[in-house]
């Protein structure tokens, strides 16, 4: 789901040879989750 959504093809993750297997590229899906989350906690922090 968050392969769609969030995750984009060619920063988060590539398909070696235009197959189905997903290769993810782990520092960018990290750094993507890490600056999401600050992100939601700001929203969260504002809405209180």
């Amino acid at each position: 789901m968050l392969k769609d959504s969030v995750l984009i093809e060619g920063i988060h993750y590539v398909r070696p040879f235009g197959r189905r297997k997903v290769l993810y590229i782990w520092e960018a899906v990290e750094r993507a989750m890490l600056d999401g989350g600050a992100h939601s906690a700001a929203l969260v922090a504002m809405s209180l």
